[in-house]
């Protein structure tokens, strides 16, 4: 047989249908396959065969559009370091879930909560600051209280603290994320990369790796007002809070067009036409009224209507914000306070009337 350098050489090379590999090869014109075999196939190489293919390892490569490719294992030193890598990888998965996990009792639970967030605190810091006035606006905070039960001052009290534990919180899980990212991708043996698993799932944020029980079906009428089981309830608490933000975020999402800065630059057009209503229609002198005016030539509108318009526009998208907030709150103390799967089956109702109200809502937009 030539060797693979020889030029000139036609080979002749023998792979399996499906998956491409080489089983034989050969430089004898004269070579005829066994006609009764339908799984291989027999193409014509023109010219050199790769200097590393034999054929005792032929197996181990792919002939396929004219082209080779090397497909055996790499090398021993080669795998561990693959296999290394790999498991790195998926404890640094893991890793993020369970700090995602720790941190979602801190998460906002819809589109814009984290800027709603703020405004409560802000409220609530300044209700404790001071005795409040005529005219101070505590319509956020005074939604926490109602939906809660308590004082005003006590609903102001339980924002701050809750900030308080959500720094704490956060600072302590970073802490933990940091030091064990940081020995993971340190790691290296499998032995390391194990103990660091073990610490994962057992020492790391334990209540986290417990798994929870699968809920029941009720069987009889009694079985509604059971107390449900703790596993169970965490299962129904986290599912109808999930549907809730949903569907609060679908209401928000009519606030949004899609482009970038939108929120900015609607704020930017509310607060030049506040200026121009309040100076009796005319522009105040110093201040660059193209956005409005483009506005206002784009609906063929008189500036001051234009200002009426952007006005509303912003009028309308708070409405919108404060009521799903305080029906965020209502809904999301009543999911707190479920204690049975009737109560789960009243929740899950008011959240279907909620749905449906959103979904029209969003129809009638269109």
């Amino acid at each position: 047989m030539p060797t693979p350098t020889e030029p000139n050489t036609v080979w002749s090379i023998v792979t399996q249908v499906k998956a491409h590999r080489i089983v034989y090869y050969t430089d004898d014109p004269n070579y005829r396959p066994p006609s009764e075999g339908d799984w291989y196939y027999v193409s014509q190489h023109l010219g050199d065969l790769p200097a590393q293919m034999t054929p005792a390892n032929c197996w181990g490569w792919r002939y396929r559009h004219g082209e080779f490719s090397d497909v055996r294992e790499p090398d021993e030193p080669a795998r561990m370091a693959s296999l290394l890598d790999s498991n790195r990888q998926a404890l640094l998965g893991l890793l993020r879930d369970k700090i995602d996990r720790a941190r979602a009792e801190w998460a906002p639970e819809c589109l814009l909560g984290a800027e709603l967030r703020a405004l409560k605190l802000q409220q609530a810091q300044a209700w404790l600051r001071h005795a409040p006035q005529d005219g101070d606006a505590f319509e956020l905070l005074a939604g926490v209280a109602s939906t809660q039960r308590v004082t005003m001052a006590e609903a102001a009290r339980s924002l701050v603290e809750r900030d308080a534990a959500m720094r704490r919180g956060l600072v302590d899980t970073e802490l933990v994320r940091e030091q064990l990212a940081r020995d993971i991708r340190e790691a290296a043996t499998q032995d390391d990369l194990l103990a660091l698993r073990r610490r994962l799932l057992g020492d790391v944020l334990p209540a986290l790796s417990r798994e929870a029980a699968l809920p029941v079906n009720p069987m009889t009428p009694v079985e509604w007002d059971e107390p449900l089981a703790a596993s169970h309830r965490v299962h129904e608490v986290s599912r109808l809070k999930t549907r809730l933000r949903e569907i609060v975020n679908a209401q928000r999402r009519r606030l949004h067009d899609g482009y970038a800065e939108n929120e900015v630059l609607l704020r930017h057009k509310a607060k030049l036409a506040q200026a121009l209503l309040d100076n009796g229609g005319d522009k105040p002198a110093g201040q660059d009224y193209t956005l409005l005016e483009g506005l206002a030539e784009a609906h063929g509108l008189a500036l001051a209507d234009a200002a009426r318009l952007a006005m509303g526009t912003i009028s309308d998208a708070e409405a919108i914000l404060r009521g799903s907030e305080l029906l965020k709150d209502r809904l999301s103390a009543r999911i707190e306070r479920m204690n049975s799967l009737r109560d789960v089956q009243r929740v899950q109702k008011e959240l279907d009337v909620f749905d449906v109200r959103v979904a029209a809502d969003a129809q009638e937009q269109r």
